[in-house]
């Protein structure tokens, strides 16, 4: 799949040239949903970038500009390899305790684990790659009971 900023920035480039090819709004939208289907922007943006590029001679800035805001901070590479680390040592920690450990909140922890591929399965982190047979192997090993020895009572006269 696409970028999405990267599909953006092209149909942007796409809306200035055909803007200044005098299409009209509508015409452009539609050649937009041919080309880009469902990633198509919607026809008010489409009017919107439009004016912002016949405004400025046909010219003006395919980028994003920068944003205010904090940015994000609890994602870094070393919170999800941390995070990472600590399911593969213990793999019944719970959301809490990895927020804890690295400082963030739990959503931040649920984003993290989302993106790394786990989820929970019987209070233990798991790869979503597991499949049905690997997920049944796991349950039946939780009910097996190991009896070493049966003491069978004898009757003593």
């Amino acid at each position: 799949m696409h970028d999405v900023l990267d599909v953006r920035q092209k149909q942007r480039a796409v809306i200035e040239f055909l803007v200044c090819e005098n299409e009209a709004m509508g015409n452009i939208h539609k050649r937009l949903q041919k080309v880009y289907g469902e990633e198509t922007v919607d026809r008010s943006k489409v009017c919107r970038w439009a004016q912002r590029t016949s405004g400025k001679g046909g010219h003006a800035n395919i980028c994003d500009l920068p944003r205010s805001g904090r940015p994000q901070s609890a994602r870094t590479d070393a919170n999800v390899e941390t995070a990472n680390n600590m399911i593969k040592a213990d793999r019944r920690i719970t959301v809490k305790q990895l927020s804890l450990r690295l400082d963030i909140s739990d959503a931040s922890v649920c984003r993290i684990l989302e993106q790394s591929g786990f989820s929970k399965v019987r209070a233990r982190w798991v790869p979503r790659q597991l499949t049905d047979e690997r997920q049944s192997e796991n349950h039946e090993g939780d009910h097996k009971i190991k009896v070493d020895s049966v003491a069978t009572p004898t009757l003593q006269s």
